[in-house]
């Protein structure tokens, strides 16, 4: 029933939004040392820009935990929503949440 909210790793929408993950983690980069420099800007396009990253990066933890994982000792695909959440707060989620 829940299966097909689960995103395989060839599917063309999981690789384009790595792509659009890639350039807003550069963005935050950038505007955080700037930010560090110069202080927060206060202008309406600096915090929709600081919000729509912030939605990025909570989509991507979405994403993480509906991405189909390949088991490390049967080397079958996983489709399980409960084990693909639990893979993913064991091992990706802590570094998702301190970025």
């Amino acid at each position: 029933m829940l299966d097909c909210l689960i995103i395989g790793p060839t599917s063309k929408l999981n690789t384009a939004f790595g792509v659009v993950l890639i350039f807003c983690s550069l963005i935050s980069t950038v505007t955080s040392a700037y930010y560090s420099c110069f202080g927060i800007p206060t202008d309406v396009v600096s915090i929709v820009l600081d919000n729509t990253m912030e939605v990025m990066f909570f989509l991507d933890i979405i994403r993480s935990c509906l991405k189909e994982y390949v088991d490390e000792q049967t080397h079958q695909p996983v489709r399980d929503l409960k084990k693909i959440a639990i893979r993913y707060f064991k091992k990706g989620f802590i570094f998702d949440a301190i970025g």
